[in-house]
């Protein structure tokens, strides 16, 4: 039986949207970008103040914690807005991380057949050409008009508003300010398009009679 085209080609992409943003989680990736868009400057504190911070607001988003943001000896970091948005920040990651997780298995557990895992080949390959034309294009687009590539990134991720906060008093925006943004953003670029090339090889691969 012959894969549907469009299953295993949204199964791919999930997977390596998945996949990507397991990696820019990391914390070595995370602490980069945060020297690279000096974050620290932004907050007035030194930069391992700064990664501190951003870990404990991901060790809320990886591990479902509240508060997601450190709470120090005058307060909590953020502010409820803040956290509110973190935490829907936290829904779409992890919808990502089950989505990408559930279509890796599914492509695994498919290609299992010698006979179906061959007819992936075209599918994947084509994908990965799509993936990495497509990355292209938004890169391009990103290096001369960023921002409004994010606000609409927001304004779809989040279409109940609770992402516009006013940079001069706002902590989230100033820990993680626009350039940080960037740096994450051209990281995932980077991603994509080495997933799309490995794409690729394995649909080259796999499409070989054995």
């Amino acid at each position: 039986m012959s894969p549907a085209p469009l299953p295993i080609a949204l199964a791919a992409v999930l997977a390596l949207i998945g996949g990507a943003l397991v990696i820019l989680f990391l914390p070595p990736v995370v602490h980069a970008a945060l020297a690279v868009s000096d974050a620290a400057t932004w907050l007035g504190v030194d930069g391992a103040t700064a990664a501190g911070w951003s870990d404990t607001a991901i060790a809320g988003i990886v591990t479902w914690r509240d508060p997601l943001g450190p709470v120090l000896a005058a307060g909590p970091l953020f502010t409820s807005d803040e956290e509110a948005h973190l935490r829907d920040a936290r829904l779409l990651a992890w919808a990502a991380w089950v989505a990408g997780a559930l279509s890796l298995a599914g492509l695994l557990a498919w290609g299992r057949d010698p006979g179906r895992r061959a007819a992936m080949g075209p599918v994947l390959r084509r994908t990965g050409l799509a993936v990495i034309g497509v990355t292209v294009t938004i890169g391009i687009v990103g290096l001369v008009a960023f921002e409004p590539l994010f606000e609409l990134f927001h304004r779809v991720a989040f279409p109940g508003g609770n992402w516009a906060f006013d940079a001069s008093v706002s902590r989230l925006v100033r820990l993680y300010p626009l350039a940080f943004w960037e740096v994450m953003a051209a990281a995932l670029g980077v991603l994509i398009v080495v997933g799309g090339l490995c794409l690729v090889l394995i649909g080259r691969r796999i499409a070989r009679p054995a």
